[in-house]
């Protein structure tokens, strides 16, 4: 059975790193402000974090919160360019005024 702990919210800033360290090992925080569960800490749920299969990226978008990219990125060509080693540098050097 997954541990429930419950902290407010100071204590939770105070001992971030030990609350992420316990999420990380199976626990659900719940995270309270003046007794009331304001928010809870647990594992992400791997298929969310693609894009693809997101539910929640979609459920953004189609609340306009999110705006998805027009199209995919590609690789930049190579450029046909060559330079001889070290020529980066000395330009940057001369620039620079060193």
């Amino acid at each position: 059975m997954r541990e429930i702990k419950t902290v407010g919210i100071k204590a939770l800033k105070d001992n971030l790193s030990s609350y992420l360290r316990d999420v990380k090992a199976g626990a659900l925080i719940l995270v309270t402000d003046r007794g009331s569960v304001v928010a809870e800490l647990k594992e992400p749920d791997i298929k969310n974090l693609i894009y693809e299969e997101s539910s929640l990226m979609k459920d953004w978008t189609r609340e306009g919160w999110l705006i998805p990219p027009k199209k995919r990125k590609t690789r930049c060509t190579q450029s046909g360019i060559k330079l001889k080693k070290g020529t980066a540098g000395r330009l940057l050097s001369q620039d620079r005024g060193v």
